[in-house]
């Protein structure tokens, strides 16, 4: 945590004092690049949080993975430094295993039932675990950043078009798991090294929400969409929780407030995005194909039962039924 003292004059008639205020900063990663919506909102973000802590609470941003990939980042949080990146429930399931069913293939079928999960008290004691067994602190989940879908060199319409195709995918066993039930060879990497793979054909395809690889420019090195919706990607940032507990109050809700407000901001705009930039593929000559998703579906049910998350759904489906709190 990086502090700085600022002495201020505080008069009170004809005596005064010296008072001392603490400020804040937090360096807040992403691996997305600078004009994605997520970037876009997290701008908006750092002006609002300036504003409504007089400045005592600083933001940086840092995009397309700047201090690091995100795992590298999510390291410095756990060893309690001041930076806050985004994650997927996936890289929180090595932590607190029963969040990774958020990230399964075809969980809910609209990112606004994600809204529904995040107020449950079922995640809330998932977040609170989080926190008591890694020293991670959730500051948000309601980023969503579209659904992902197959960018590939030849077209793919069902799973056997798949067979030896090696995709880049997230390391984490519920992403490789995923890709390897729809059919294809996971290939896990960073996202910042996908584009120069594709450019060297190191890997056939990659995985991604349409914003995301329309940002990473892949619509240059790849063919062909399969519109699959394979899984929609909800995100959150997390911070050192030791970090976070030094706040004074008042900062940590509006810091959890305005980035809440953030991230609905952002979702709104990756809605919108998602329909322009398939547009804008299509236009530089990527072909978009929409196919009958059940096979896909079919094929990544296993995956429920091979990682252990068959309890999960079932809780998470009572709670968007409103069997469930």
């Amino acid at each position: 945590m990086r502090l700085i003292s600022t002495g201020i004059a505080c008069g009170l008639l004809a005596i005064s004092a010296v008072c001392s205020a603490k400020s804040y900063e937090l360096n807040m990663s992403t691996a997305l690049t600078s004009n994605s919506p997520v970037v876009h909102a997290l701008h908006q973000f750092q002006k609002h949080i300036a504003q409504d802590t007089n400045g005592q609470l600083t933001v940086h941003i840092f995009p397309s993975g700047q201090l690091g990939s995100t795992e590298d980042v999510m390291g410095q949080a756990k060893n309690g430094a001041n930076v806050a990146v985004l994650v997927d429930p996936g890289r929180l399931a090595d932590y607190e295993k029963p969040l990774g069913v958020l990230s399964m293939p075809y969980i809910v079928n609209n990112y606004k039932d994600f809204g529904k999960i995040a107020r449950s008290s079922l995640f809330k004691g998932w977040s609170n675990e989080l926190a008591k067994k890694s020293g991670f602190k959730l500051l948000g989940f309601n980023w969503y950043q579209g659904a992902r879908q197959l960018f590939t060199q030849k077209p793919v319409r069902k799973p056997s078009d798949l067979q030896g195709v090696r995709m880049r995918t997230i390391a984490t066993p519920i992403w490789i798991k995923t890709i390897r039930a729809m059919g294809a060879k996971p290939a896990p990497m960073p996202w910042t090294s996908v584009y120069s793979a594709l450019q060297i054909g190191s890997i056939d395809a990659a995985e991604a929400q349409m914003t995301a690889a329309y940002g990473q420019h892949l619509q240059d090195v790849t063919k062909y969409v399969t519109l699959t919706h394979h899984i929609l990607l909800i995100s959150g940032f997390v911070t050192s929780d030791s970090w976070f507990q030094s706040l004074p109050k008042n900062l940590q809700r509006t810091l959890i407030d305005d980035l809440r407000q953030a991230g609905n901001a952002a979702s709104k705009g990756i809605a919108a995005a998602d329909k322009e930039d398939r547009k804008k593929m299509e236009a530089d000559g990527v072909k978009i194909l929409k196919v009958n998703v059940a096979p896909f579906r079919k094929r990544t049910e296993k995956v429920y039962s091979e990682l252990g998350y068959v309890k999960d759904r079932k809780k998470i489906r009572q709670i968007l039924r409103g069997q469930g709190s």
